[in-house]
């Protein structure tokens, strides 16, 4: 009983021992510190060349002096080597309107997306029709004529996919003939073709 006593009393006096080492070696780092921080040229006060060992390695027991602390090293801008590239932000395309939508389709001679119809007989291809769209006539299952119809209402420009029974005088397959309005009003298909 008497040694496990010993044996807790040696314990306790290792332990308070490390504890006031431990406490002398921090303070003394600290200190340190702060003396490699300051410039040895901001402690001398007389002017002269400082002189070597001065300030390293030693604690200053008194305040005196006006020793200032040297200022911090700015940081060095983070580098992007062996990084992996983050994601480019995808640029959200604008919405073309119908008058874009239907002059691109004019243009490249496709149908106007989610403006155009069908039709399988003449009768029901008008010369007037929604804006902005487009009519396709087809003809046994084949497409005759696409219509355009404009910011009016009125037919502007076919696309023939035919030469009409008359490859003379329509050589180029597939044309266009545009309209017009004669002097009384009313719509007219150019003869002329391009």
């Amino acid at each position: 009983m008497e040694c496990e006593k010993m044996k807790l009393k040696h314990l306790l006096y290792i332990l308070a021992a490390s504890l006031m080492l431990f406490s002398v070696s921090v303070s003394a780092t600290v200190a340190i510190a702060k003396e490699q921080t300051a410039s040895p040229a901001a402690n001398q006060t007389d002017g002269s060349a400082p002189s070597p060992g001065v300030g390293v390695g030693r604690a200053h027991a008194s305040g005196g002096g006006n020793a200032k602390p040297a200022p911090k090293p700015k940081p060095k801008p983070k580098s992007n080597k062996g990084k992996k590239k983050s994601k480019k932000k995808k640029k959200k395309k604008k919405k073309k309107t119908k008058a874009q939508k239907y002059k691109s389709a004019k243009k490249k001679g496709k149908k106007v997306k989610g403006n155009n119809k069908k039709v399988t007989s003449e009768k029901n291809f008008p010369r007037k029709y929604k804006k902005y769209s487009s009519i396709d006539y087809y003809k046994n299952g084949k497409l005759m004529k696409r219509r355009y119809y404009g910011k009016n209402r009125e037919a502007q420009t076919d696309i023939h996919y035919t030469d009409h029974n008359n490859p003379k005088q329509h050589p180029k397959v597939p044309h266009r003939h545009d309209w017009y309005k004669d002097k009384k009003g009313e719509l007219k298909l150019k003869k002329k073709w391009y």
